[in-house]
């Protein structure tokens, strides 16, 4: 039975929504147009500023972003869904388009694709399910033919991750497109940044783990993994191992920006860029 379940989520299901993009994405081609494009960005244009006006109760609060685009909807006398099917939540009509500009299967001129994923990643929008589509809409970008003008938007975006920090996925997503737009002047900032990070085991994959844990002495590594990888760490070290360790509450507040600098330099890197 449990042999069945994995088969599935991990054979049939995959399938099964390759499919179903497939077979949606005729109607995707006609809502994706260069006017839905404009329109989308222009409410966006107007609610960011409405948005950030208001003071967030948390981090994912949909509120905020929710009145903004309601506020717009209230005040335009046609709010056209370009395409879609009217729903009667404003927010709904964004997410649609954006939930179709996510997946796969862009036309051959996907400029106005583009402009509005960058668009909506610079906006920051957070409504339901914005995070799922902020990384495929990063994906997207990963895959798509960007002029300059783009290509320094995305690395904006990309610092801009750095410095303000995303969710874990979206920052991976982050790492693969900046790995392919990479430039001397990012990656000298991204080396600037990283310089003097450091890290705990908590913040490394296998392979950094075993690379670190090789290079170290018996007795920093015993302290450093003391503690276990289930419990909280105690310690952290600098990514050269030059420095001594030490506790990770006395790591000063920009290590985690240094820290993010440091992982997406990494990415880079092993992508041989």
């Amino acid at each position: 039975m449990k042999g069945s379940v994995i088969d599935y989520w991990t054979r049939t299901f995959p399938e099964e929504r390759r499919l179903e993009n497939e077979a949606d994405l005729p109607r995707r081609l006609e809502v994706l147009t260069p006017e839905a494009a404009a329109f989308w960005i222009t409410v966006l244009n107007r609610a960011e500023p409405i948005a950030q006006a208001v003071s967030w109760k948390r981090p994912c609060d949909y509120g905020p972003w929710a009145a903004a685009i309601e506020k717009i909807e209230s005040i335009d006398k046609n709010w056209p869904p370009m395409g879609q099917v009217q729903n009667p939540f404003p927010t709904s009509n964004l997410m649609a388009f954006a939930g179709d500009a996510s997946l796969p299967g862009w036309p051959a001129d996907h400029t106005h694709l583009v402009d509005f994923a960058l668009r909506f990643l610079e906006a920051d929008v957070m409504l339901f399910r914005s995070g799922y589509t902020k990384r495929h809409l990063l994906r997207r970008l990963r895959q798509a033919n960007l002029d300059a003008t783009q290509t320094a938007r995305a690395e904006a975006l990309a610092r801009r991750a750095v410095t303000k920090g995303t969710g874990l996925e979206e920052f991976r997503e982050f790492c693969r497109l900046t790995a392919r737009i990479v430039t001397d002047d990012l990656r000298q900032w991204l080396e600037v940044t990283a310089d003097g990070v450091y890290l705990t085991l908590d913040s490394l994959d296998g392979f950094d783990i075993a690379e670190y844990l090789g290079r170290m002495d018996d007795a920093t590594m015993r302290k450093i993994s003391r503690h276990g990888f289930g419990l909280r760490l105690k310690y952290a070290f600098a990514a050269d191992l030059s420095q001594p360790i030490t506790k990770v509450k006395d790591l000063p507040a920009d290590n985690c920006i240094k820290r993010n600098a440091w992982r997406m330099l990494r990415h880079i890197r092993r992508t041989g860029n």
